[in-house]
Formats: structure tokens, sequence, C-alpha cells
């Protein structure tokens, strides 16, 4: 019968650790926690993460910073480390579209879409269709 202590065998454990960006900054050692869910092609990419207030650079664990920007952009990596080596992957790139402070937490809760927002919520000005047969050639009333 084998040892289940055997130290021979190796450890088969990696190391998954979450890499994030404000603005540039960054704020990986707040990471609490985060999650990308990919659309595809249906439509943007989603995010949500959770900071610690605790961990946060000083400038940005104030919530008047948060409250002056116009817009905040995010960038989140995942590493994952075995004996082979690391590997790193960028998951997702967007804006944040709201947060909320959980003061009781210490914590910042933020959520937002990838970069293809951007185009899926933009409108070009003066841009209609609802009257659009009946000011086309190709489209008549005797059809």
């Amino acid at each position: 019968m084998s040892d289940v202590n055997n130290p021979v065998i190796t450890s088969g454990a990696r190391k998954v650790s979450g890499h994030c960006l404000l603005n540039g900054s960054d704020v990986s050692a707040a990471l609490v926690s985060f999650d990308v869910t990919d659309n595809g092609f249906r439509g943007a990419s989603t995010f949500e993460l959770t900071l610690g207030l605790s961990k946060l650079p000083s400038q940005l664990s104030l919530q008047s910073w948060w409250a002056s920007q116009t817009t905040i952009k995010v960038e989140l990596t995942v590493s994952i480390t075995t004996q082979a080596g690391t590997s790193t992957k960028r998951l997702i790139i967007g804006n944040i579209d709201k947060y909320r402070f959980c003061p009781a937490r210490f914590e910042i809760v933020a959520d937002g879409r990838d970069f293809a927002a951007l185009l899926i919520d933009s409108k070009s000005a003066g841009e209609s269709f609802k009257n659009y047969e009946k000011h086309h050639p190709a489209f008549t009333e005797e059809w």
C-alpha cells in the first residue's frame, strides 16, 4: 500500500491570479473578485469587479476621485502559474458603466462592458428609417 504523503509525487497545483488596471493605474492588490461574460457576436461582453478600499492607491480610494471621472477604463487580465511557467491572458478592456460604494464592506463594486458597447450605443445624427419606404424611389404605392 502506498503512502498518501509520498514526497516523490509532485504537486500539480497551480496559482491563478487576476490583474486590474483602472485608467492605466495598477489596482491588482485591491482586486477582490471579478467576473467576465463573453457574449461573442451577440453584443458587448460584460464584466463585474469588486475592489477593496483599503488596498486601493490613496488617490483612487477617495469618493471624490470616482465622482470626478467621466470615463473609467478597465483592463482585466488573468495569469495562471504552473510548474511549466506562467501564462497571461487579457480577458476584457472596456469602460465602467456604473459603480457603487459599499461602505459597510469597504468595497467598490463596478460593472461595465467592453469597447464594442461604444459602437452599439452610438447613434448617427439625423439617422431615422421610420419613413424610409415613403421617400425611396424603389418603393411606390403602385406596388
